[in-house]
């Protein structure tokens, strides 16, 4: 498959609802096609119009990096703050629990 519509097939995903997983694993892709785009786009014999689309795909491509990137570290914010409520609320339920006599 080209660059191009490897980065169509990337840019057409809907980021919301994807695990963190699948996140990095996007990243990963978006980070992969935009370095192929970028050989692409410096290649010789290539037409102004397909270098020009390139370098739109290009920058395409960084925002949804970016946006990704955003959406990610909102993930591991989210699963660090229930984790330590969980810590909090374990701690809160020995300091309340009766002493074991047994």
């Amino acid at each position: 498959m080209s660059p191009q519509l490897e980065a169509r097939d990337l840019l057409r995903l809907r980021l919301e609802g994807m695990s963190l997983d699948e996140l990095k694993q996007h990243i990963a892709k978006l980070r992969e096609v935009h370095e192929m785009l970028c050989v692409y786009s410096k290649a010789l014999g290539i037409t102004a119009s397909s270098r020009w689309d390139a370098l739109h795909l290009m920058k395409s491509i960084v925002q949804q990096l970016e946006h990704a990137q955003l959406l990610a570290e909102e993930i591991q914010a989210d699963e660090a703050h229930a984790l330590e409520e969980e810590h909090e609320h374990d701690e809160a339920q020995s300091r309340l629990a009766p002493p074991n006599r047994f």
